[in-house]
């Protein structure tokens, strides 16, 4: 069974992709969520850099198709000709990859008039990425359906629907579920769309709510309770599961150079609808060795899958027997970001 993990354009996620063993690589497609340049970063990217530091990184980790989307970056115009999709779309073709361009129903109609050029121009489909207020009025998604599609010229055996839920919150399963059945139960022909994804995520920005500093606790993932509802009922066609690995789904820039004092370790480690989560104290105040005994903690568990599972998990372990080298947050991130997918991508193959 397929899996899609929705990867942020960052370095550590990038890494973690990149390192997944060829067996993962396989059992996988990835969702690529196009960031902007960081405006706080000591040199500054023009967008046309950033999107060519993107591209470089995607070739880097994968081969074949995979969808790309810029929502974050919106139809920001490049080199006054190209709309970002565009840019990285046609970039990424250069390079061999199959990139399937993403739009929705609130999107700029610049944006969708560069989908539009990109379709005419290779036949890779498109995917629709709806969010939960999309599906509120369910009696009228095929109406919103169809008129996206009459602008992009495309029919459902060339669309990818994907049903994005983002952050979770507190919600109940229950409501969501129901509100999901109703949505999937508006569209006539299921089988007719090429492909259906269901994604989201439980992952807050911060871990503040979740265990104090120099604690770890334990964050349910209630996207896997969704998925395994869904798969459970009467739906005649189960959705590929999606999301966001262990990275909060909500994109947020921050200055870290203004909360410096502030930050410490926050790691993620997927167990079985649940994630263990461990918050150190500032690097400031404690420097970067906590991430030993962070290390150490994982790899006590009784559901630490060991170093064979996974590079991520190699590198826990390794951590957990000392050294000189503790690791940075970014390669924690690679680390986490490399486990789960691994993890998760096995666990649906026995789904």
């Amino acid at each position: 069974m397929l899996y899609v993990p929705i990867i942020k354009s960052k370095r550590g996620e990038f890494s973690a992709l990149r390192l997944l063993h060829e067996d993962i690589k396989a059992q996988i497609r990835p969702f690529m969520d196009v960031l902007p340049p960081n405006r706080f970063a000591s040199t500054p990217k023009t967008l046309a850099e950033q999107l060519t530091w993107i591209t470089d990184h995607i070739a880097a980790a994968w081969r074949g198709s995979l969808w790309v989307d810029t929502f974050d970056v919106g139809p920001a115009i490049i080199s006054g000709r190209q709309v970002a999709i565009e840019f990285i779309c046609r970039a990424l073709r250069t390079r061999d990859l199959v990139p399937v361009p993403v739009t929705g129903f609130q999107r700029e109609a610049a944006h969708d008039q560069a989908v539009a050029r990109l379709l005419s121009e290779a036949d890779t489909g498109v995917c629709l990425r709806l969010e939960e207020e999309d599906l509120l009025l369910p009696a009228k998604l095929p109406t919103l359906l169809d008129g996206k599609m009459k602008l992009l010229n495309v029919a459902p055996p060339s669309i990818d629907l994907l049903i994005d839920l983002r952050y979770l919150g507190t919600e109940p399963t229950a409501t969501r579920v129901q509100m999901l059945l109703r949505a999937f139960q508006s569209l006539q022909n299921l089988d007719a769309w090429r492909s259906i994804i269901l994604a989201g995520s439980s992952m807050p920005n911060s871990l503040e709510g979740v265990c104090d500093r120099g604690s770890h606790g334990y964050l349910d993932r209630l996207e896997s309770d969704i998925w395994l509802a869904i798969q459970s009922s009467a739906l005649k066609r189960v959705p590929t599961f999606g999301d966001y690995t262990t990275v909060p789904p909500l994109y947020a820039e921050m200055d870290t150079r203004t909360i410096a004092k502030h930050l410490g370790p926050n790691v993620k480690y997927t167990l079985d609808g649940r994630w263990y989560v461990s918050r150190g104290h500032s690097f400031q105040k404690s420097g970067s060795a906590q991430y030993f005994s962070i290390a150490r903690e994982i790899a006590s568990l009784r559901e630490f899958r060991g170093p064979t599972a996974s590079l991520g998990d190699c590198f826990i372990a390794d951590r957990a027997r000392g050294g000189t080298t503790c690791g940075n947050p970014e390669q924690w991130v690679t680390a986490s970001v490399n486990s789960h997918i691994t993890w998760q991508a096995r666990w649906l193959a026995l789904a």
